[in-house]
């Protein structure tokens, strides 16, 4: 089973997480200066990894989303109106879904 970018961008989340956390800080403090100074540069380089790809997967969303904006701004107005109008009530749960399957349509190509 494929890992998605999402659950690799969650793991190094996790993992920038417990780098930060007071009982590795702590370990750390026991080392001499040069390897404190290289666990620091190395966590910062860890978090401007994880900065890039954060922006990288958002892009990649926004270019998926936008690629559907029609179907989903549709969706999206429609269900808005019944909702405005209090009309339709029993094709509401229909008209999430079909928002939501837009929605994720954009998730599954992630």
């Amino acid at each position: 089973m494929a890992v998605t970018k999402t659950e690799t961008l969650a793991q190094l989340r996790d993992l920038q997480n417990q780098l930060f956390s007071a009982p590795v800080v702590a370990e750390v403090k026991k080392l001499p200066q040069d390897q404190q100074m290289a666990f620091a540069a190395s966590r910062l380089h860890l978090t401007s990894a994880i900065t890039a790809l954060n922006a990288a997967l958002m892009r990649d969303i926004g270019d998926k989303l936008q690629a559907q904006a029609a179907d989903l701004q549709a969706g999206i107005d429609s269900l808005s109106n019944s909702l405005d109008k209090l009309e339709g009530a029993a094709g509401w749960a229909q008209a999430i879904n079909g928002v939501l399957g837009v929605v994720d349509q954009v998730i599954d190509l992630i």
